[in-house]
């Protein structure tokens, strides 16, 4: 059966750019490749746009990729990482409503980036900035591992590998801030 992400964007590539979906895309189980796949795919639309994504997405699996090969691109694209996807697709797909855009790529980030879409609560992307984000995201980190708080440091973040919060505070710096905020 076909998930929701990947019916959506069946439906919605078929609908709106007239093609075939590539056939090797429902063959991958990993949702990493899946994505991978479906990228790649977006790279015959418009390759210069998503080849951003793709690097940028890819970010968190291949280290080599630097956050700051974009700085040119942060002006127009938005402050944080999640801005920019959202907008990226935006200009792929101008035909999509902003709220199904924006609902499918929380989901579509939750699965690719954390490895299962249940790793983390749709209520962790209810705020409107990537801040807001990342600290609803922490404090959920902070109840499901209890540890208690004063154990929980930037070292202990980045072994657990929580991929999401480098898309929603992709600088060092503004992970920390947002930790000292949680903190107070």
């Amino acid at each position: 059966m076909y998930g929701y992400d990947e019916l959506f964007w069946e439906e919605t590539i078929q609908g709106y750019h007239k093609k075939q979906f590539p056939k090797n895309y429902f063959q991958k189980s990993i949702a990493k490749m899946r994505g991978m796949v479906l990228l790649q795919y977006f790279c015959e639309l418009d390759g210069r746009t998503v080849e951003v994504i793709y690097q940028d997405l890819n970010d968190e699996w291949i280290e080599q990729y630097r956050l700051d090969r974009f700085e040119k691109y942060l002006p127009l694209l938005g402050n944080t990482r999640f801005d920019r996807i959202v907008h990226l697709f935006r200009i792929t797909f101008p035909q999509l409503p902003p709220f199904d855009l924006r609902t499918q790529i929380v989901q579509w980030n939750i699965e690719l980036l954390a490895g299962e879409r249940r790793a983390y609560p749709y209520k962790c992307f209810d705020g409107r900035t990537g801040r807001d984000r990342a600290i609803a995201l922490l404090k959920h980190f902070k109840r499901s591992s209890k540890l208690p708080s004063n154990a929980i440091t930037l070292e202990v973040l980045q072994s657990y590998r929580i991929p999401l919060l480098h898309v929603l505070a992709p600088t060092l710096k503004g992970l920390q801030d947002i930790y000292e905020a949680l903190s107070v």
